[in-house]
């Protein structure tokens, strides 16, 4: 810290070697021959030191006054000035006292809490928002859906059979695309849970590839799911985010695939005990 006494007009009587190092000057006997004036040498907006100075006179002690100092080399510093005035005794001269303090890393660190702060706000907003706007949304998806799938169970042409199902194809699609969302939203709220309950594992790979093989054969591509039969079809596990992760990585495929075909193999990896690793 910086210990000085200087007059109330702006002359150093004093200065430590501290002060004087943080403005920039080798000694103190450098700083105090350089900085003549104070107000227009040492403080960036020099009608600060005449705050400073009439908050004194009112009161005789300041703590904690915020200012910016003007280094030697020419960049500006943030300092904090704690000051008490001093009389002679005696006599109606005065001058003043004070500590300054270099908070120029603390007062960074201060702003980019704010900020970070203020981000984490953002981004809370933000997935609150995604959240409402997900559920909303999959309301009346799930009601397009629905009425598709008891409309196939009706007396159809084969050409109307055709347009409803890819109606319920493109819902599921659009649906998955809202979980995808959904999902986001409470990873970064931290509530990102999985379910454990009992699904048929072929079952699932099956219904992912009703989404896929449509998109595949599009593109004149091959959709394929190989299962080896050492694997299980009855586990526990969370049915809906392995659903969701193959349909995005076969997806992907599809996207970035112009010849050949897409497969998904499964294999088992381990099992111990009563579970089991797959690949």
């Amino acid at each position: 810290q910086g210990i000085f006494q200087a007059t109330m007009e702006g002359q150093f009587l004093t200065a430590n070697k501290a002060l004087a190092a943080m403005v920039g000057y080798g000694t103190p006997e450098n700083l105090i021959s350089c900085v003549d004036n104070i107000g227009q040498k040492l403080y960036a907006a020099p009608q600060d030191r005449a705050v400073l100075i009439s908050r004194l006179k009112k009161d005789s002690l300041v703590n904690g006054f915020i200012t910016q100092y003007r280094h030697k080399d020419g960049h500006n510093l943030d300092v904090s000035i704690s000051a008490h005035i001093i009389s002679e005794p005696g006599s109606d001269d005065c001058f003043y006292e004070g500590i300054v303090e270099d908070i120029t890393e603390k007062k960074k660190a201060e702003e980019l809490r704010i900020e970070r702060d203020a981000a984490e706000a953002s981004n809370e907003a933000k997935s609150q928002f995604l959240a409402n706007m997900s559920h909303e949304i999959r309301t009346p998806m799930n009601g397009v859906i629905g009425m598709s799938e008891l409309l196939l169970g009706t007396q159809l042409s084969g050409e109307q059979t055709e347009f409803v199902k890819t109606i319920k194809t493109s819902g599921d699609s659009l649906l998955s695309l809202i979980n995808d969302i959904l999902d986001y939203s409470k990873i970064e709220a931290g509530k990102f849970d999985l379910e454990i309950i009992d699904f048929d594992l072929r079952v699932t790979l099956d219904s992912i590839g009703d989404l896929i093989s449509i998109k595949a054969h599009e593109k004149g591509l091959e959709y394929v799911t190989v299962v080896s039969p050492d694997v299980p079809s009855l586990l526990k596990g969370d049915p809906g985010r392995i659903r969701q992760v193959l349909i995005n990585l076969a997806g992907n495929a599809v996207k970035f695939t112009e010849q050949g075909e897409i497969v998904i193999y499964v294999d088992l990896e381990k099992e111990i005990e009563d579970k089991v690793l797959i690949k």
